[in-house]
């Protein structure tokens, strides 16, 4: 197990009655341009949102399930 961090992007505004967790399905990450169109509807309408990098994509790994699946 790595003592490495997550990486991750937030957007945290101020009184928002909203907080989205955004798990991405992507093979890319969170640098999908796909999700970045999500993080800018939800900065358009004023809510908050953290998406954090699957581990396996930190590792350079292409899945998190291993060889069986």
């Amino acid at each position: 197990m790595s003592n490495q961090s997550p990486t991750f992007t937030y957007y945290n505004k101020l009184n928002s009655n909203t907080f989205f967790v955004i798990l991405h399905g992507s093979s890319i990450g969170i640098a999908d341009p796909f999700s970045d169109k999500i993080y800018d509807r939800i900065i358009v309408v004023n809510q908050s949102y953290i998406s954090i990098q699957m581990s396996f994509i930190d590792r350079g790994e292409n899945s998190s399930s291993g060889e069986k699946h």
